[in-house]
């Protein structure tokens, strides 16, 4: 009879697929079992088209000119199955314009119950797309002794039915409707929820509510991020209402389908403007109350289709354009989101075509299929930039779009910050896991490289790739020795020709199925790789390359120099070291007096001792003029000299002279300490003022002169805080 339409939205089992054809259907042969039931010729004067079961009443005047009817019937088709109540017919000749209304009347069988109709099917061309398909008019009828009645209104009137496509070559000569089916149902509602009007059948009625609900909150969601749904195509159109369907769909591929779009222009007569309609169909039999989250999920994204068809978008994209094919898929997937509760949701049809991201944004496109899967994989480019940008930042994508620009020109436009910032911020937070979710391990496994560190002997390993513009390659380092020196270090450094504003390699550490993300730039250096092999990290290197410039399908060259570093042991020969603080401390007395005074008791600290590799060590038991002192002190240097890592010391003194006697007893312990001077070879570690107690984790303090005493409650840091340790040589 026809050639089925094939853009489809698929959300079976919540699968994304959008499918179709280009290929231009010609008109068949009416099917055998068809059977011609009369043919009359209707002129200017009016007649009426008649047998047993089916009358067509032409009021004199309604035809300009003479018009040859045919009229078919068939016991077989049944395009509204059980609901139908009538044979189902086929008109032919009907003309496009006749100037007053027809009466149609169809004998029904059995009882009718709801609302009744009758559905004719017009066969139409989808203007974006090519492609034909049926599309259903439903005519209020009326019960009159045992027919169905109904008027078919002139197009001139405002309410004509027949919505045929003038559009394309061939069809611009029509002068005559072809009815592809034209039957009575019953047991169905009509709802209106501007801008949408249903028609279901009645027992689905909750379900259909629900359903007009979700496409209303649909229309709102888009509304919200900018999208405009004036008819660019039609500066006089805007969408006031899109007309919505519930009915089985009979063919077998179409089964899982939950609804399907499409969109024609109505012809308004010679000489009038014609405009844009567009149609929603679902599957009656996914329209149980079970299905509801699944029903809400393809209202939303069903009714995308239609924003991207009023927005152009799709005019532009089906030319054969796939670097920007992928925009449409990658963005249809991302929507879905919109219209779920579940947290942390995936798009279905994403999995699968995680990696799509690394091949570029353009990614020369070789053909449908893969601008299809790389759409579903970029959906998560969407969502980075929603997240950053705003929901506005896709509706301004389409605005330019729609003056054809590619869309990577319009995504590069439409974003405030440069692409050489945030594409590698994009792959930061990807491959992090924080746009889907996704797990480290599907990176780690999907490496172009990977570097074995087995043994002391490996040392080096270059990657050598070829980038194409916006893209990205993975590669892996495993960790697998534990015997690795103390000192080592591993580099990351790239060279190629491309400047380093535009070129980044950032390294994650990868433990489980968890990615850490260390560090970033051209040239870095991972620290401590012996403890992060006996914690049982691994490495993944991201290599991102932000060069762009149109047709985005040039490629670089950049490789990847990874490098064992081992620094020998240090031969540090500092043998003497002062321990230095002053803070602020609230001292208690024994008499339960308090006050606040500070405290810089450090002055016994001083001494000889030596470094064995990196920790210092010292300890003195001596006498003085008033006294003795007793105690010791370890420090741990960073290896690159950097920082002290821990430090730890405790004092005892004891004053005897002079028939004074008094004990002090103090220790302190911290970590951290940055760097301060290295002047003349000597190491100085210091913080000065507030920040100071940062790199204290303990301080005591106790004064004891036989039964008096006084000791340090708390401490805290101001503007004239101090504290030090400083290794020289004597």
């Amino acid at each position: 009879m026809m050639k089925k339409f094939s853009l489809v939205l698929l959300l079976g089992l919540l699968v994304l697929v959008v499918g179709c054809s280009k290929k231009k259907s010609t008109k068949p042969e009416p099917e055998p079992d068809y059977t011609l039931q009369v043919t009359q010729t209707i002129g200017p004067e009016g007649d009426t088209l008649v047998i047993s079961d089916f009358s067509l009443i032409v009021p004199p005047g309604a035809f300009a000119s003479n018009a040859e009817l045919k009229l078919y019937a068939s016991t077989k088709d049944k395009p509204f199955g059980n609901y139908g109540v009538t044979r189902t017919f086929r008109l032919e000749g009907l003309p496009i314009t006749y100037a007053k209304p027809l009466r149609l009347s169809l004998k029904y069988q059995g009882t009718l119950s709801n609302e009744s109709f009758v559905v004719v099917g017009t066969e139409v061309t989808d203007s974006v797309f090519d492609e034909t398909a049926i599309s259903d008019s439903f005519l209020p009828a009326t019960d009159s002794s045992g027919y169905l009645l109904c008027e078919l209104l002139p197009i001139e009137s405002g309410g004509g039915t027949f919505k045929l496509n003038h559009h394309h070559t061939g069809l611009d000569d029509d002068t005559t409707v072809e009815m592809e089916y034209l039957l009575g149902i019953t047991s169905y509602y009509k709802a209106d929820f501007r801008p949408f009007t249903m028609y279901y059948p009645g027992y689905l009625m909750e379900s259909a509510v629900f359903l007009l609900g979700s496409l209303k909150d649909a229309y709102g969601v888009f509304k919200n991020m900018g999208f405009n749904y004036t008819d660019v195509r039609d500066s006089l159109s805007k969408i006031d209402w899109v007309r919505v369907y519930v009915k089985v769909f009979g063919e077998q591929e179409d089964k899982e389908l939950y609804g399907r779009i499409h969109t024609y222009r109505y012809y308004h007569g010679p000489g009038k403007f014609s405009q844009y309609y567009y149609e929603m169909t679902f599957n009656e039999e996914k329209m149980g109350l079970t299905n509801l989250s699944n029903l809400r999920m393809a209202a939303g994204t069903l009714f995308f289709k239609l924003v991207d068809l009023i927005n152009e978008a799709s005019a532009v994209m089906w030319e054969k354009l796939y670097v920007n094919y992928w925009f449409y898929y990658a963005t249809l997937s991302w929507c879905e989101e919109l219209f779920t509760d579940q947290s942390n949701y995936v798009p279905a049809s994403f999995k699968g075509n995680e990696l799509a991201p690394f091949e570029g944004i353009c990614a020369s496109l070789p053909d449908f299929e893969f601008a299809k899967s790389h759409g579903y994989g970029m959906s998560a480019v969407i969502k980075y930039l929603v997240d950053q940008y705003g929901d506005s930042v896709v509706a301004k994508v389409y605005d330019r779009l729609r003056i054809k620009e590619n869309c990577i020109t319009a995504i590069i436009n439409s974003v405030k910050d440069s692409t050489k910032t945030w594409w590698p911020d994009f792959f930061k937070e990807y491959v992090g896991g924080r746009i889907y979710g996704v797990k480290g391990n599907l990176f780690a496994e999907s490496k172009l490289g990977e570097f074995d560190i087995n043994s002391k002997s490996d040392t080096l390993k270059i990657f050598t790739g070829s980038y194409r513009d916006l893209s990205a390659k993975i590669y892996r380092i495993n960790l697998n020795y534990p015997d690795i020196d103390s000192s080592a270090q591993i580099r990351f450094q790239l060279n190629t020709g491309i400047s380093s504003e535009y070129v980044t390699v950032m390294v994650f550490g990868l433990k489980g199925d968890s990615l850490e993300y260390f560090d970033q730039g051209d040239d870095l250096t991972v620290k401590n790789a012996k403890d992060l092999t006996s914690q049982g990290y691994d490495l993944v290197a991201v290599v991102v390359n932000s060069v762009y410039e149109a047709p985005y399908n040039e490629k670089s060259n950049i490789d990847l120099e990874i490098k064992v570093v081992t620094k020998p042991e240090p031969q540090l020969t500092h043998n003497r070291f002062s321990l230095g603080v002053e803070v602020m401390g609230h001292w208690l007395r024994d008499d339960g007096s308090e006050y606040d005074y500070r405290v810089d008791p450090l002055y016994c600290y001083w001494g000889y001792g030596s470094f064995s590799g990196y920790t210092f060590q010292a300890s003195w038991d001596e006498s003085f003029d008033v006294g003795h002192s007793r105690g010791h002190m370890t420090a741990t240097v960073d290896p690159t000299l950097s920082q002290v890592t821990s430090y730890s010391a405790l004092d005892t003194t004891w004053f005897t002279g002079g028939g004074y006697y008094d004990t002090i007893i103090v220790s302190i312990s911290g970590s951290g300490l940055p760097i301060y001077s290295t002047y003349g070879g000597n190491l100085e570690f210091r913080v000065y003022g507030t920040q100071a107690c940062n790199y204290i984790s303990s301080l005591s303090y106790r004064d004891q002169n036989g039964e008096d005493w006084v000791e340090v409650k708390s401490y805290w840091c101001d503007s004239e805080s101090d504290l030090v340790i400083y290794f020289y040589k004597e």
